[in-house]
């Protein structure tokens, strides 16, 4: 699983105060395999570089000027150990194709001189001393760099939300018969398609138990108060996540049983139609609003603002968020967890689904697309 993040300024120069040559990265990746290690990338993240030139330039100025301060030591001891630190600097700053052991053996030597000048009782000019602590700093930021690297990857999987994996959706019918469910579910021995109608009718405020008291009293119109209610509050989520069109879901009462009706307003005639016969893409979406549900109660597709465990992401968070679940900020605002159900997250093979799409698709998620309501 892949997916894209953009950074705004403030996250920008964050990452570039943990990692300097991060300074022109405006997108981060974040992936996952099959495995349960994650990774980052940072598109456009120039690679490490070094001047050869004004590096040689230096220690064709730095060497010569050392052996000649070295003779005017009166120690025969110290003058020959100050020459000889001189040779080894010198040997040690020839460039390496490996920046990094190339600048391990650069500060080593670096360090080596200076104690035998400091030994000697002599001191370089101050321009030079210059170009000697210049050449210093370019060996620790190289040195430093694979850390800081791995502490900007850190970062970026900190900064993630939290990930729901979702290997199949669970069915949801879209007619259900309350008396049954209220006897099976009396006996604990609920389907998992109305263990799933349970958690909806819960998310909706709607109570099965009173709605059943009402028909026995047959008080046709409380019922139905209640159920354009909770159809109210469905919608409103629905709408709030669901991007592709503004829909309505409404509850519709028919004695025993409850349908779960779908519309589009907007459309040229409005028609209802059963959740079952609406694309699946749209009740893979539905059921999985419900399956959060489960993990989440009495949160709907809200952001999780708790530190994820792994989470993440989270740092947290959502990219979004800041670090899972602390509040705050994180990489750019992103929608609620819900539209960030990514197999990254996940414990089983992520590519049985796609992430918040057609199943059996394992492809990226853009999230600066998704942003725009894509």
């Amino acid at each position: 699983m892949f997916t894209r993040w953009s950074l705004d300024e403030s996250e920008q120069a964050e990452l570039a105060a943990i990692l300097p040559r991060a300074a022109g990265v405006r997108h981060v990746t974040a992936s996952r395999g099959y495995a349960a290690a994650r990774s980052a990338g940072f598109e456009g993240l120039g690679a490490l570089s070094l001047d050869v030139s004004d590096t040689k330039a230096k220690v064709r100025k730095i060497v010569p000027a050392v052996k000649a301060v070295a003779e005017k030591v009166a120690d025969e001891a110290a003058k020959a150990a100050l020459e000889q630190e001189a040779d080894v600097f010198d040997a040690a700053m020839i460039m390496s194709p490996d920046y990094i052991k190339w600048s391990a053996g650069a500060i080593k030597a670096a360090q080596a001189l200076r104690k035998a000048l400091a030994v000697a009782g002599a001191e370089l000019s101050d321009k030079q001393d210059q170009m000697l602590a210049e050449l210093e700093e370019t060996a620790l930021s190289i040195a430093n760099d694979a850390p800081a690297l791995e502490r900007a990857q850190q970062w970026v999987i900190g900064k993630l939300p939290r990930f729901v994996y979702v290997d199949e959706y669970p069915a949801l019918p879209g007619r259900q018969n309350i008396a049954e469910f209220l006897g099976r579910e009396g006996w604990g021995q609920l389907t998992p398609e109305q263990q799933s109608f349970g958690r909806l009718c819960k998310a909706a405020g709607l109570d099965l138990r009173q709605l059943q008291a009402l028909l026995e009293k047959n008080d046709q119109a409380t019922r139905n108060q209640l159920v354009n209610r909770a159809g109210s509050v469905v919608t409103a989520e629905i709408r709030r996540l669901w991007k592709d069109r503004a829909l309505k879901v409404r509850f519709n009462l028919d004695g025993q049983y409850l349908d779960t009706l779908v519309s589009d307003p907007n459309a040229a005639y409005e028609v209802e139609v059963n959740l079952e016969e609406r694309s699946r893409g749209f009740q893979w979406f539905f059921s999985f609003y419900v399956a959060f549900l489960r993990r989440h109660p009495g949160r709907p597709g809200r952001r999780r603002r708790a530190a994820a465990g792994r989470t993440r992401p989270a740092p947290a968070r959502p990219f979004a968020g800041r670090p899972a679940g602390a509040p705050g900020k994180g990489l750019r605002r992103q929608p609620g967890d819900l539209h960030h159900a990514l197999a990254l997250h996940g414990a089983h093979a992520p590519a049985r689904r796609g992430a918040y799409g057609e199943p059996g698709r394992n492809r990226g998620y853009d999230c600066e697309q998704h942003r725009a309501g894509g």
